[in-house]
C-alpha cells in the first residue's frame, strides 16, 4: 500500500464528521476532549503498528490478506457511516474524558482504523505509520475545531465516509494484486 492511499485509508476511517458529532456540545470542552481523544488515537494507533508482525504471525495472515481485511473493514465502516445514525456527545464520559468516550471510542477507533494501523505498520513500519496518521489526525482536529455549522456535520460525515467507500475498494484491490 503506497503511503498516499494509507493516508486517505486513515482519513476514511477516522471520519472527522463523526467525531466532531460526537464531541461535546460544550465549545470549552471541545478543545481538552479533543486532545484526549487525539492522545487516544496516537497511542492505539502506535501500539497496533508495532505489534503488527506478531499479531499477523499468530493470526496466520500474510501482508496482503491484512490489506485486504483492512479494505473490507474500510468498505464496512463507510457503509454505516454513511447510512447509519450520527453519534451524539451523549452518553458519554463528562469533561476531558469525552474525548475517550464516545469520540475516540467508538466513533474514530473502528475495527478499520485498527485494521489498517495493522497493515500500514507490517507494511511500512511504525514511524511511517505515525507519519501516514498524522494529516488525518490534524484533519480530525480542524474539522472538530471549526466552526462549522452543525448543519454541515452529516454532509462532512457523508462526504467522508464516500471517499472511504472508494479508498476501501483501492486498498482492497492492492491487497488482492499484490498476491
Amino acid at each position: 500500500m503506497t503511503t498516499q492511499l494509507a493516508i486517505l485509508a486513515l482519513l476514511g476511517a477516522l471520519n472527522s464528521g463523526r467525531t466532531r458529532a460526537s464531541a461535546p456540545m460544550d465549545t470549552t470542552m471541545r478543545g481538552p476532549a479533543l486532545v484526549a481523544c487525539l492522545g487516544a488515537l496516537v497511542a492505539l494507533i502506535v501500539a497496533f503498528s508495532w505489534l503488527s508482525d506478531p499479531i499477523l504471525d499468530t493470526l496466520g495472515v500474510s501482508q496482503p490478506n491484512a490489506r485486504i481485511a483492512a479494505g473490507i473493514a474500510l468498505l464496512i465502516v463507510a457503509a454505516h457511516d454513511l447510512f447509519g445514525a450520527a453519534p451524539t456527545p451523549e452518553p458519554g464520559l463528562s469533561g476531558p474524558l469525552a474525548g475517550l468516550v464516545p469520540m475516540a471510542f467508538p466513533v474514530a477507533f473502528t475495527p478499520a482504523s485498527a485494521a489498517l494501523a495493522i497493515a500500514i505498520g507490517v507494511d511500512h513500519g511504525v514511524v511511517t505509520t505515525v507519519g501516514v496518521a498524522t494529516p488525518a489526525l490534524a484533519v480530525v482536529a480542524v474539522v472538530t475545531l471549526a466552526p462549522i455549522p452543525s448543519s454541515l456535520s452529516p454532509w462532512v460525515t457523508r462526504f467522508t465516509a464516500m471517499l472511504a467507500s472508494v479508498v476501501g475498494i483501492l486498498v482492497t484491490l492492492d491487497g488482492v494484486r499484490s498476491i
